[in-house]
């Protein structure tokens, strides 16, 4: 019991609350860009798709993963290509000298939800041959996805000057609005980011929802997991309709770093300590 205290609740809490900012943050991000006139609610319903890619279990996520990713991929960075055309290197001087205040700033620590991925992988281990091997294939993806994470910062930053890029809502948006070549073919190529955005958002909302489910399930093994899957959505979708706007989504995002920064190095730091103890009663037996 204490053990489901300390980390099953709050793991529990943070993936659904994680999935509830993310999906409505996404709808937002459509409705101001390209579906201006499609209503919030039918938006929001983007949940569902993740309940029904995790219907099938991991084995249906990977599978549906490998063909989300050859479309999403090279488009990503197919963007992130086009994105290096109008840089200017010369705004990215400053950076050179920085005097570590970034430190004492909350913001920088809230986008530590970037690094939280990890936590929703981990939920595979009990699927694979041998789990121990699995930080092999984790850091891969992270090396292949670190450059379009740094493009999607660092970009904005060379285009508009560092000092713009913190006013914009969406530096990245504005990034591929302001992208133009005589010779390309498609014109929004925000569209084009936000359909690669959307189809990760998809395989994110049903890894979360198999997390979640599978926590559920090793205290609670005799619930129905298909009904779980269900009352995850429905109660995520009825809080992603109860968000009022952009400006709260940006404080629930500061308000969950401390919990977000726990389960981050709490985690680790716990199975490390029981592994320890473990080979440690072993040894003696």
């Amino acid at each position: 019991m204490p053990g489901v205290i300390l980390f099953i609740v709050p793991l529990l809490w943070f993936m659904w609350s994680a999935m509830v900012i993310i999906v409505r943050a996404h709808s937002e991000i459509i409705s101001m860009t390209i579906l201006h006139s499609t209503p919030q609610w039918f938006l929001d319903g983007m949940i569902f798709i993740g309940v029904f890619l995790a219907f099938g279990g991991i084995g249906s996520i990977i599978r549906a993963s490998v063909l989300f990713l050859l479309i999403s991929f090279p488009l990503s960075v197919g963007l992130v290509l086009l994105g290096f055309g109008d840089l200017d290197f010369n705004l990215g001087k400053p950076w050179l000298y920085t005097n570590g205040d970034f430190l004492t700033s909350p913001k920088f620590y809230t986008t530590s939800f970037i690094w939280a991925g990890y936590l929703y992988y981990a939920a595979c281990g009990s699927y694979a041959k041998q789990p121990k091997k699995l930080w092999r294939p984790y850091t891969v993806a992270a090396l292949c996805f670190l450059p379009l994470l740094a493009a999607s910062v660092y970009q904005p930053a060379l285009t508009f000057s560092p000092e713009m890029s913190r006013i914009l809502t969406l530096p990245y948006i504005s990034k591929m609005d302001s992208v133009s070549y005589y010779w390309l073919v498609i014109e929004n190529l925000t569209a084009v980011f936000i359909v690669s955005s959307i189809l990760y958002l998809f395989l994110l909302l049903a890894l979360i929802l198999n997390c979640i489910v599978t926590a559920i399930r090793a205290v609670f093994p005799s619930w129905n997991e298909k009904l779980l899957y269900v009352l995850a959505g429905i109660t995520a979708y009825a809080a992603i309709r109860i968000i009022p706007s952009w400006e709260w989504i940006e404080r629930a995002v500061e308000w969950d770093t401390v919990l977000r920064l726990y389960l981050m190095y709490g985690f680790p730091m716990a199975v490390l300590v029981k592994s320890f103890i473990s080979n440690k009663m072993r040894a003696r037996q």
